[in-house]
């Protein structure tokens, strides 16, 4: 992420902390910043978010891909 865009690290921070404590959002915002030309973002869903909140789910790994990242899913590990 660079400076000349704050609003999307904005964006970013308040999607992750939707999804995790403040410091795992710490570790995945310094992935980012270190990410340079590859930027990604691995996202953890478990099975209650594929069985009850999907369609957000869908909108939000569409929106990390409007905004320049390259969304990893990574299912948990319970159904």
């Amino acid at each position: 992420m660079t400076n000349s865009h704050p609003e999307i690290k904005d964006t970013i921070i308040q999607l992750l902390s939707n999804l995790a404590n403040p410091k795992e959002i710490k570790q995945y915002l310094k992935r980012f910043v270190d990410a340079g030309q590859s930027h990604f973002a691995v996202i953890k869903v478990g099975g209650a978010i594929l069985d009850n909140d999907l369609d957000n789910l869908c909108s939000s790994l569409a929106f990390l891909e409007r905004i320049g990242l390259f969304p990893i899913v990574v299912h948990g590990a319970r159904p």
